[in-house]
């Protein structure tokens, strides 16, 4: 930049950069590697959510290269959600559970000790203050009834006995984050039909999420995604006419402290709904259709689904094996992360009455 551009002009194009490059500027002068390493514009650039933005899909069970180096001990790594633009893995080694924070923005990692292995009855989400920037794990321990919750601010686990809207429940892995919230689709083992919770990462609370009545049905299958800053509920349901799966979209809507669902569109194609996996940042939904059948072997066709025209353009053939996942979010470009170490956060908890 021209040394005749005053500099809170500079700091201004500065923040619509991409991530990279603003890493590859602190290179250039004191002034620059000053302004980009401080608070003040780390946190301006957070909240913009002005920078690219990009969509992840990740195919197989194992680490991201840039996480490689640093925890490639960890077995078997699992995508636990992401939110401005950082990602959760969580995976056992011989030393116990570490939980992964990542931002592919920077290539920057955070592990963190979960003091534990992971024997199934847990279960892990993942979200991002949106007032403080501060990302948090939640630990739920479904035989106890108990959690803990880690703040990287504090880098402590904070453990405590927690009030459930109801008993006899079990989460499930599907949880979102959105807008200070953690949504869960929970098991009602005694209703035998799935619900929805939200944990309140303000106030550590968990409240029931009202259901239109159609989803009180023991035979209702759902899950949960994102759509922008929306929850989205994903109900899995068969056309009467040609009896094909389908999948109707349910957005949750938001006045003051009530809350309500509206049915958007349902999902109907040619060909054989595998799942909705996530939306771009355009708001269509990623799909994946028929199961595909050549000379290298079984896969599922990644599309996006345009709800206006019903329309599917194909992203890529995704090819099935015992350790696959799928796992599609898109997501804008952050400095998160930046003024951490880069060392692992041993477990350290403490309890609260």
């Amino acid at each position: 930049m021209s040394d005749h551009i005053p500099f809170e002009i500079q700091a201004q194009i500065m923040k619509r950069l991409p991530a990279k490059k603003l890493i590859q500027s602190k290179m250039v002068s004191k002034q620059w590697k000053s302004l980009i390493e401080s608070s003040r514009f780390m946190t301006a650039y957070n909240l913009s959510k002005t920078g690219p933005s990009h969509l992840f899909i990740r195919f197989v069970h194992s680490l991201p290269d840039s996480l490689k180096p640093l925890y490639n001990r960890i077995d078997d790594p699992r995508i636990v959600g992401s939110s401005h633009g950082l990602f959760c893995l969580y995976g056992d080694s011989t030393a116990g559970t570490f939980t992964v924070i990542w931002n592919p923005s920077i290539n920057k990692c955070i592990a963190v000790d979960m003091g534990m292995h992971f024997d199934g009855t847990s279960k892990i989400g993942f979200g991002v203050r949106p007032d403080t920037l501060d990302p948090m794990i939640v630990k739920i321990d479904d035989d106890e009834h108990t959690v803990e919750v880690f703040r990287l601010s504090t880098g402590v686990w904070t453990n405590r006995r927690i009030d459930l809207p109801r008993e006899s429940i079990a989460f499930t892995i599907h949880q979102v984050d959105v807008n200070g919230f953690i949504y869960w689709s929970v098991f009602d083992m005694v209703a035998c039909h799935l619900f929805i919770v939200s944990f309140d990462m303000k106030s550590d609370k968990f409240s029931e999420v009202n259901l239109p009545k159609c989803f009180t049905s023991t035979d209702k299958h759902f899950s949960i995604s994102k759509l922008r800053e929306s929850l989205v509920v994903l109900e899995d349901c068969e056309e009467a006419e040609t009896q094909k799966n389908v999948c109707a979209i349910w957005m949750m809507l938001e006045d003051g402290a009530e809350k309500s669902f509206t049915k958007l569109y349902t999902i109907s194609t040619q060909d054989t709904l595998f799942r909705v996996l996530g939306f771009r940042k355009s708001g269509k939904p990623i799909v994946g259709t028929r199961i595909v059948d050549d000379e290298r072997g079984m896969g599922v066709l990644l599309s996006v689904y345009d709800p206006h025209s019903r329309n599917i353009d194909g992203l890529a053939t995704h090819r099935l094996s015992t350790y696959t996942t799928l796992f599609v979010s898109s997501y804008t470009e952050t400095l998160l992360l930046l003024d951490h170490p880069n060392k692992p956060i041993p477990y350290q908890s403490q309890t609260i009455h």
